[in-house]
């Protein structure tokens, strides 16, 4: 069964590896302009005698043309970050295949993985499905799920979900090869979509979000990402790390209470958390050993009384 692999990123590299190694006939690898893993991807090619592609434009005429001569089965979709249209989904003779890091129909859109983590969910589900005309809503061919804590961060999921999806696909391939596979229909009246997320998504105004709401959006956001963010005064600070109370501390949000062997106690909407890990933007400095006891974070309040005051 030939395929095209279209990829992008680390889970697009884990896949190709595995599949290159089951020996599967990989005919083409198309690759994104400036991915950092080119090389990698190169060399893997070599290794399995796929021939590499880095179009700036996959819908073009001529490389639609050229993706026509491999006579694909398959094409596979890991990571790959631009859109193909309908005449190149319809090239394959039997499938274009997507990874897609969230369960559905629950979670279709963007950044699935950071918005369950956003949304506290205990289960969190990755799906291979067959690429339609709509977002996310084709048949379901494999999924799986894992089952998080409440200190899971998005770093952590990733890595799971690495090292879960080569085998979902290498599976998905050979049940359509021999004719065994069994592609699920989503419920589309259970279906919900999320947007792309951007940096200032993450800002944090402690008035705004309960401890639990802030401790999600902390793991959620975290590195790789560009992370949950706060000021101090009028320098940014972003926050890696965060634990829930194991008893409940209360007072006003944003306010710093307790600092205690690199941590901080500061109140949300509703109680505090400890922030363990928070950095200046700018410098990379950390934030506690230029805080205070009783130092106030970036709130809403604040900046309406700071509003009045420049009234007056």
């Amino acid at each position: 069964m030939r395929i095209v692999f279209f990829c992008k990123g680390i889970r697009g590299r884990e896949c190709l590896k595995h599949l290159c190694k089951k020996g599967a006939d990989l005919s083409m690898i198309v690759l994104q302009q400036g991915d950092s893993l080119a090389e990698e991807y190169s060399a893997i090619g070599r290794q399995c005698a796929a021939e590499i592609h880095t179009p700036s434009d996959p819908n073009s005429k001529d490389f639609l043309d050229r993706l026509k001569k491999e006579n694909a089965d398959v094409f596979v979709l890991a990571g790959y970050g631009l859109i193909l249209n309908k005449e190149c989904l319809s090239i394959p003779k039997l499938n274009c295949i997507n990874l897609h890091g969230g369960k559905l129909p629950q979670y279709r859109g963007s950044s699935p993985l950071n918005w369950a983590l956003i949304n506290g969910e205990e289960k969190i589900g990755i799906s291979v499905i067959e690429v339609d005309e709509g977002i996310d809503s084709g048949d379901v061919l494999a999924e799986k799920e894992m089952v998080v804590d409440p200190n899971t961060t998005i770093s952590d999921l990733h890595e799971w979900a690495n090292h879960q999806f080569p085998k979902l696909l290498h599976a998905a391939l050979e049940q359509l090869s021999n004719g065994t596979l069994k592609p699920q229909k989503q419920n589309h009246d259970h279906s919900a979509y999320y947007p792309r997320r951007f940096p200032d998504d993450g800002m944090i105004f402690w008035d705004q979000f309960t401890a639990r709401e802030v401790h999600n959006r902390i793991r959620a956001l975290t590195k790789p990402y560009p992370c949950a963010r706060t000021f101090f005064g009028n320098r940014e600070v972003i926050l890696l790390k965060s634990e829930l109370t194991k008893f409940p501390y209360y007072g006003e949000a944003g306010r710093i209470y307790r600092k205690n062997n690199g941590k901080l106690l500061i109140g949300t909407k509703d109680r505090a958390l400890w922030i363990t890990c928070a950095q200046f933007t700018e410098d990379q400095s950390p934030l506690y050993p230029e805080v205070k006891r009783y130092d106030l974070l970036s709130t809403i309040r604040e900046a309406a009384i700071e509003h009045y005051r420049n009234l007056s």
